[in-house]
């Protein structure tokens, strides 16, 4: 008897909303598709089992790495959901049977991911166990590929204060949202001149993502991309101007197994030129990116907003601190200057 599995997801890329004690979600989103099975003769199917599979791979191309995975396998799921699907009938007639499933995602999932050390990705596999004529039962399995995109529909957050001081010199207060949706409306940013401060500003303002990766057998690693960029200028003592977060950016995201552990967030950086001072100085904000825009928004006009979507090198004046927790409303970010 010939027998065969296929499964068809209506989509290949599941928009999952962004879950937060500001918005719980009161129902769970769901996967559903198809699977077809075709067999060359009457069959009892025993039952269908679906599995999500989300894997944390971590990728610092050295020797040591592929060794270990050649003697320890693939490192185990930061995800792994089951799920029965519910059959009309376990006796299958000769030809094509559709069965439709409808599968709860109750777990928190972290957004797909491709970058240059760290890859999450996500396997769906249907797997039929059957009983054939006159044999045993026996498996016949299935899989595809799937990306899960986080969307959120927020569109205001809490503003943080940071600080920039150089006595005698200059004396600024930045406040910008603590969070903020990728290819949404623009944030507000408010820049405060302290009196006695030159005002007369040029500021350069870029957005970073950075990726942070590490494995029991591997250093820790980092990438800095530099993803926007915008210019604008100030002459008053207190400013506010609007700022565009491109849908390119990825989902902030912190995952860990116990082989390998992964992060991806984003600062905001602002390059001041100021005319008391001789070189520009930078002062370097976290924001945290909680999903892409569930109804982006059409932005017309990109003649002062050049994105930027290249890897770049290291960049020496950007601090290597951590997120700041929502618990803590201020911060006081480092500030460098470069000549």
């Amino acid at each position: 008897m010939s027998l065969s599995i296929l499964i068809f997801p209506d989509t290949y890329e599941v928009q999952v909303p962004y879950i937060s004690s500001r918005c719980p979600l009161e129902t769970p989103p769901k996967l559903t598709g198809k699977i077809c099975i075709v067999s060359s003769r009457a069959f009892e199917c025993q039952s269908i089992e679906l599995e999500l599979r989300g894997d944390l791979l971590v990728d610092h191309q050295t020797s040591f790495d592929v060794l270990n995975n050649l003697i320890e396998g693939l490192p185990p799921p930061i995800t792994l959901l089951h799920h029965d699907v519910e059959l009309s009938t376990h006796k299958f007639e000769k030809g094509h049977t559709i069965v439709e499933f409808s599968m709860p995602l109750s777990k928190k999932l972290p957004p797909s991911y491709e970058g240059l050390f760290v890859f999450i990705q996500y396997t769906l596999t249907a797997k039929m166990k059957c009983k054939k004529w006159m044999t045993s039962a026996s498996i016949k399995s299935a899989s595809c590929s799937l990306k899960f995109n986080t969307t959120s529909s927020l569109d205001s957050f809490p503003l943080r204060s940071h600080e920039c001081s150089i006595p005698d010199t200059l004396s600024t207060k930045v406040m910008i949202p603590s969070a903020a949706v990728a290819g949404g409306d623009k944030i507000p940013i408010q820049m405060v001149v302290h009196q006695g401060t030159p005002v007369h500003q040029s500021i350069k303002v870029q957005i970073w993502q950075i990726e942070k990766s590490s494995s029991f057998v591997s250093g820790p690693k980092r990438k800095y991309r530099l993803q926007y960029e915008t210019s604008t200028s100030i002459a008053t003592l207190q400013n506010i101007f609007y700022l565009r977060v491109p849908s390119n950016l990825a989902s902030a995201f912190k995952v860990e197994s116990n082989a390998a552990k992964a992060e991806v967030y984003h600062i905001i950086k602002f390059i001041m030129d100021c005319t008391a001072i001789d070189a520009p100085v930078c002062v370097d904000v976290p924001i945290k990116i909680v999903g892409v825009s569930s109804s982006p928004v059409n932005h017309g006009d990109h003649s002062n907003h050049d994105r930027l979507p290249v890897y770049q090198e290291r960049d020496e004046t950007l601090p290597t601190y951590e997120w700041c927790s929502t618990e803590e409303p201020f911060t006081n970010p480092q500030i460098s200057s470069r000549s």
